[in-house]
């Protein structure tokens, strides 16, 4: 059961094609890896295939109750927030403030996250985690 389709679509940026005919088509518990050199349109196609940029051309379909979600490259900046408090933010809105720091407190112990250091004084790989 096909869960997202993209079929012939194309993306340029000014005069520059990056994606041209592309059709992909992604079954349920598919697993993907995208591969190629800087600049290939890797990311702009996950961009394309969650939503947060429309096609030049194409279709994009998506199964209803579907929704596709990717790590970003770059790691936002933070300001001085600690890791806790950036771990916190990607929790759920609905959470009871004890839950919310349980949460965080287990997620910093179980990925070995220094959680009161600020995250952009810690490396690009702690930062990724």
């Amino acid at each position: 059961m096909s869960v997202l389709r993209l079929s012939a679509l194309d993306l340029a940026f000014g005069h520059h094609p990056l994606l041209a005919n592309v059709d992909l088509v992604l079954e349920r518990r598919e697993r993907v890896a995208l591969i190629g050199r800087n600049g290939a349109g890797k990311s702009s196609l996950l961009r394309i295939m969650s939503g947060e940029i429309q096609p030049d051309a194409g279709v994009r379909w998506l199964a209803e109750g579907a929704r596709v979600a990717y790590l970003q490259q770059d790691v936002p900046a933070s300001g001085d927030a600690t890791v806790a408090s950036v771990i916190a933010q990607g929790l759920p809105g609905d959470l009871e403030p004890w839950d919310r720091e349980h949460r965080v407190d287990a997620l910093v112990t179980t990925m070995g996250l220094p959680g009161d250091q600020p995250l952009l004084a810690c490396s690009g790989g702690i930062r990724r985690r």
